[in-house]
């Protein structure tokens, strides 16, 4: 879990390192592209070859390719916008848009410690946004509206899981993603320079491998364990913020980054304690 959230910080870097000098549809679609080969040996891995990619539900596959564009669409223009903690913080708002989304997408109810949670975590969102002050930026709206697609996309697999093969949900978001990135770059395609091509073929590498390093991760030990290992994205992104940018966050940040990640916690534990357990 720690490579694969390593893997996710640097794809972030990647894309914050160019997302000014190439077009953003150019971006999903070229890490679309070189994520690929990544993904499908990730599918090799899971089980069923190309098998394991039939469906019957083609319209989920597509719901979830929109998530999944809407996602790196917003994530990554907030990175052209904001700090990079900054965004990676923001995003961190995800867990308690599950838990919020869980009642009215999933049908399951929402306990009182986990409104806690929700509270909270909003309340950490308010203070690192700042809107009363100065350095508001809309790219951070973008960074939460990223976020709820991210959480919609994490809904779904709790959906499917079981009904679709886990390659197949694997597989569909990344061509689905690529195909929009496509269309809407066609009309102002540059041809990209070297050293772009080079970061984006490391953020295709690097999402392929973040998928192969969490699935490891959640296949050898049990989600309570390393799903707390996600926050060390903070970590590497705090690092990478201040070596590449000298960015240093501010009081605020980091008074809502904390507010964010306990919410995020409580919100996820409150349910994690409401599951019976599993028989063994």
């Amino acid at each position: 879990m720690l490579l694969g959230m390593l893997m996710a910080s640097s794809l972030d870097a990647s894309v914050k390192a160019i997302v000014s000098d190439i077009s953003l549809p150019q971006i999903v679609f070229l890490r679309s592209v070189f994520s690929l080969p990544v993904i499908l040996i990730v599918c090799r891995i899971e089980g069923g070859g190309l098998g394991g990619l039939k469906t019957t539900r083609p319209g989920w596959h597509v719901y979830r390719g929109l998530l999944a564009s809407g996602a790196s669409f917003g994530f990554f223009w907030g990175l052209g916008h904001v700090e990079f903690l900054t965004a990676v913080l923001l995003a961190h708002i995800s867990p308690v848009v599950v838990v919020l989304l869980s009642k009215p997408v999933l049908g399951e109810p929402v306990r009182l410690v986990q409104w806690v949670g929700i509270t909270i975590g909003f309340i950490g969102v308010l203070v690192v946004v700042d809107p009363a002050g100065l350095d508001f930026h809309p790219a951070a709206l973008a960074i939460i509206g990223s976020s709820v697609c991210w959480a919609l996309l994490s809904l779904s697999n709790r959906k499917l899981v079981g009904v679709e093969p886990a390659g197949a949900l694997l597989f569909y978001m990344v061509p689905i993603a690529a195909v929009i990135g496509l269309v809407l770059a066609i009309p102002d395609w540059t041809t990209p320079s070297a050293r772009e091509l080079y970061f984006l073929m490391y953020a295709g590498v690097a999402s392929g491998l973040l998928h192969l390093f969490v699935l490891i991760a959640y296949r050898h030990a049990r989600a309570a364990t390393v799903a707390p290992l996600e926050y060390s994205t903070l970590v590497w992104s705090a690092l990478a913020g201040y070596l590449f940018w000298a960015e240093l966050p501010t009081i605020l940040v980091v008074v809502g980054g904390v507010l964010i990640l306990t919410g995020g916690a409580i919100s996820i534990r409150g349910g994690v304690n409401s599951e019976p357990a599993a028989a063994s």
